[in-house]
């Protein structure tokens, strides 16, 4: 029987990770690229941003600027989930994987500053919602026809 230990991101779309296999003590580094995602627009437009993430970034203004890898990854799960809430529980483990708890003052702070990227005013977000003992909600707007 054989079996991911744990994975991380190590860039948007990549992924490496370790398996065990309980027949050999020796544990084997995988490395994975997930294809674009087909089911959702790689171009997020909010209310004040978009986030591109082919590259990465938020532009906002005409100014580009990049997403930390941890901060793209919350992202793009809340934009995977767009208008849905998506709970601290799985966002933490976005993040820190299985064993998340602990972490919800680390994820508070990554959306702190994903906020200060994304919102025109952080302290009264518009795009990315705090949803009250739940999670977070990320608020899109519509591709104009």
């Amino acid at each position: 029987m054989s079996g991911i230990i744990t994975s991380r991101m190590i860039m948007p779309g990549i992924f490496f990770a370790i398996s065990a296999n309980a027949s050999s003590p020796e544990a084997t580094v995988v490395t994975c690229v997930y294809p674009a995602l087909s089911k959702m627009e790689r171009i997020v437009t909010l209310n004040a941003a978009e986030v591109d993430l082919d590259q990465a970034e938020v532009i906002r203004e005409g100014q580009r600027t990049p997403l930390t890898a941890k901060e793209y990854s919350i992202f793009e799960k809340l934009a995977e989930n767009a208008g849905r809430i998506v709970t601290i529980g799985v966002l933490c483990q976005t993040l820190c994987g299985e064993i998340w708890q602990g972490y919800e003052t680390t994820l508070m702070t990554h959306i702190r500053h994903l906020r200060e990227k994304i919102e025109e005013n952080p302290s009264k977000p518009v795009s990315l919602l705090t949803v009250k003992g739940l999670g977070y909600k990320l608020v899109v707007k519509e591709p104009e026809k």
